[in-house]
């Protein structure tokens, strides 16, 4: 029943992603629409056919829907933190230590400021 799940969705990539036959601005939306629906379509797929997805009251017209939208964003956020973290960490390792330190040091200032 898994497989199934997959079958209701284009998972394929194109530059023609309306099959109108040219390549034209509107592809540019579906190209949009498809990359962030994506994640929130898969989880849907792999959850769908399970218990849980039951639960959720998922189907295969769940895909590209509210709760896609939402779960993709969340990921979308995860992921894009984690890549910011990932690309300070490449070019200066000892930055997030440095501003953890700093946030401390301003925090026992106030701290010391609101005791006297």
């Amino acid at each position: 029943m898994q497989a199934q799940w997959w079958q209701y969705r284009d998972w394929k990539f194109a530059t023609d992603m309306n099959r109108d036959g040219a390549f034209t601005p509107a592809d540019i939306s579906y190209w949009a629409h498809t990359l962030f629906f994506m994640p929130g379509d898969a989880i849907i797929a792999l959850l769908g056919p399970t218990s849980f997805g039951g639960v959720l009251h998922l189907t295969p017209a769940s895909f590209g829907s509210a709760i896609s939208g939402a779960i993709s964003a969340a990921l979308w956020v995860f992921a894009i933190l984690y890549l910011r973290n990932l690309l300070l960490d490449c070019v200066d390792p000892t930055y997030r230590e440095r501003e953890r330190e700093s946030r401390l040091a301003r925090l026992r200032a106030r701290r010391e400021v609101w005791l006297r």
